[in-house]
């Protein structure tokens, strides 16, 4: 493991293409809540069958309309959302909702319709999105109904799929089991079924479900925290979410209304309801998304986790437990942004997420993350990233948090939490939900592997600033499909010499590319050394084109002074593509200023340097391989 923290902000390689760059905040989310059919780009490998990723894996912002329909606004209700509470007769203890469930959930639906035309929650950035009629473009409208819920009674079908018992489930529905189900309830109720309705179905505790098209659309215990989707046409088609019942992995870890799960399952439906009135129909009937990127991701995927920071708590005895970044017609939520064309075009790479649209189009440049957090970063490596599937072996996920200076930030709470993102297994378990930040800005958990060949993704989500990051374990037959990193670091420096050369390389031997790749290149303090470099002391550079070809500077921030790191980002900041069954050499020229003291040999260094991805849209990073730490010997001028 790296001798020293890795703490800091905003850095980053890339490719060999290029976009605009704009300073990036880093940013986690928690398991998928996308539509099952969208199109998506692999993390890595190719066996991710359609069900996306937990944060936005080679997503391509900004949105754009494919022709297809978005929900029907222009309505005198608008938009109706009429939760459905699927709570079978008779069903055991085991298999009933907890007391305050299903009135947290109506009740921010109520909340929801009640605040509809203002613009100060998630819910009005869906008017930036509009759908064409007849060549006229007509924008969706806030304007939300509550419909009135409905609990479902009937008996659970016999199981359609296998649930996981090892994780306690005792039945599992198939996406053709629910949309049967769907039919059966909005006919007995004699409920509207179009573009302008929509029917989110709760199913019961220890109910797993699998998504649309079968075992390929994932299951909701691994794969999803839960889906939208259509079926049927004109005044017969039915929009509806699946929404299971998930005691872990679906939430950000706060419970602003005192019931994490009913908290968790709000931060779902956001999610849907948002991706459902601008793509009702995915890409599952028509030719949709009606909006989303190039690679199928919709408005949530973007932001998939991003929460920014919290505007208060509702306990102040427990304020990192019951935070809420969203005040609903009174009603206090903890949720992730959603995605806006209009502050990406504005604001550039990593400021996409946004808690409003009044926020979306009032801020300036990268307000969000330079000043109204205390939090500039936050930065997770997984080491090793690879574990046989023993049942027994583990790796530390080590998650740093810092300010804007790169310095530490102590007492900031980190919730953690796991999700398959490839492969036929499930994840192994985490030693802790949630750690605090140290002295140091660490908190770090243990994962345990499982006995499944599948690649796990383990997200930290800090509080103060909504921000995260997400530590990549690859498990049994994966292994072989980590990437790695190697280095030819330098064994000393001399002040004021002449420029050193040295090299980074890094291999991506799976079968399809790593998307918005980009290398943070860390220089801290070595062991036993003065903490006494500041960054404009040191002069970085770098080439794609060999060691004798065009260098480029790599600015560089931050000192080594209290344990603080030098940072920079070598290559475009939207990173590259690292195509697959590659290997790409990144070479750097290093040289240091002559007025380092080296009074006492008090002036040794050491460089690390990380393989992450990026999410465009939030500036959100998975640390793919590390160098780890590398001392290096600073020597005084000859």
């Amino acid at each position: 493991m790296k001798s020293s923290p890795r703490t800091y902000a905003l850095i980053a390689v890339s490719t060999l293409a290029v976009l605009a760059a704009a300073t990036v905040a880093i940013n986690a989310t928690q398991r998928s809540t996308v539509h099952p059919s969208a199109s998506t780009k692999s993390v890595i490998l190719p066996e991710n069958k359609g069900t996306d990723v937990h944060y936005c894996n080679g997503c391509t912002p900004p949105l754009t309309n494919s022709g297809g329909a978005v929900v029907n606004t222009t309505g005198a209700a608008g938009f109706t959302i009429t939760p459905i509470f699927w709570a079978p007769a008779g069903s055991s203890p085991a298999n009933t909702f907890p007391a305050t469930y299903q009135s947290i959930i109506s009740g921010y639906i109520a909340n929801v319709a009640a605040a509809s035309g203002t613009t100060s929650n998630v819910y009005s950035i869906a008017t930036e999105y509009y759908s064409l009629i007849n060549g006229v473009k007509t924008p969706i409208t806030y304007k939300i109904t509550a419909g009135t819920p409905i609990v479902d009674t009937s008996p659970l079908p016999a199981s359609g799929c296998t649930p996981n018992m090892a994780n306690g489930y005792t039945s599992c529905i198939t996406d053709l089991q629910l949309r049967a189900e769907l039919t059966k309830v909005t006919t007995a109720n004699s409920l509207p079924t179009d573009l302008a309705h929509f029917y989110p179905v709760f199913s019961p505790p220890n109910t797993e479900t699998q998504g649309v098209g079968g075992a390929s659309g994932g299951n909701s215990d691994a794969d999803y925290c839960g889906y939208h989707s259509a079926f049927g046409s004109g005044t017969s088609e039915i929009v509806y979410g699946n929404e299971p019942y998930e005691t872990s992995g679906c939430d950000g870890g706060e419970s602003p209304n005192g019931l994490l799960i009913a908290d968790g399952a709000i931060g779902v439906l956001s999610h849907e309801v948002s991706e459902t009135m601008t793509d009702p129909e995915g890409s599952g009937i028509n030719s949709g998304p009606a909006w989303g990127d190039s690679t199928g991701h919709e408005i949530g995927d973007e932001c998939s986790g991003f929460y920014g920071p919290p505007l208060g708590s509702t306990n102040a005895s427990s304020p990192m437990t019951t935070a809420y970044n969203q005040l609903i017609n009174g009603g206090k939520y903890y949720t992730q942004n959603e995605f806006s064309n209009a502050a990406f075009a504005k604001l550039g790479i990593g400021n996409g997420c946004q808690p409003s649209e009044a926020a979306a189009t009032g801020m300036v440049a990268n307000v969000a993350q330079q000043t109204s957090t205390a939090v500039g970063s936050v930065t997770s490596d997984a080491f090793p990233n690879t574990l046989p599937n023993d049942g027994k072996s583990t790796s530390v996920i080590d998650i740093t948090v810092a300010d804007h200076a790169n310095f530490a930030v102590v007492g900031d709470r980190v919730n953690y939490s796991i999700y398959a993102v490839t492969g036929p297994g499930y994840c192994g378990s985490l030693s802790a939900t949630f750690a605090t930040t140290d002295s140091g800005g660490h908190a770090d958990v243990t994962y345990t592997a499982s006995r499944g060949n599948v690649v796990c993704a383990v997200v930290a989500t800090e509080v103060e600033g909504g921000q995260g990051a997400t530590g990549t374990v690859y498990q049994g037959t994966y292994q072989a499909s980590a990437p790695t990193a190697g280095q030819d670091f330098p064994k000393k420096l001399t002040v004021g010499g002449g420029v050193s050369t040295f090299d980074i390389t890094y291999s991506n031997p799976a079968k399809t590319p790593i998307y918005d790749a980009r290398i943070q290149f860390g220089i801290f303090a070595g062991d036993n050394a003065t903490d006494n470099v500041k960054a404009s002391q040191v002069t970085l550079s770098y080439s794609t084109t060999g060691k004798d070809g065009k260098f480029l500077p790599v600015h560089l921030s931050g000192s080594s002074i209290k344990d603080g790191e030098i940072q920079g980002i070598a290559l475009p900041m939207a990173g590259v593509v690292l195509g697959p069954d590659s290997t790409e050499i990144i070479y750097f020229h290093i040289s240091l200023a002559s007025s380092i003291s080296t009074a006492g040999g008090g002036a040794g260094l050491a460089f690390e340097a990380y393989l992450d991805q990026i999410d465009p849209a939030s500036g959100a990073l998975s640390t793919f391989a590390d160098t780890l730490a590398y001392q290096v010997k600073v020597l005084p001028a000859s």
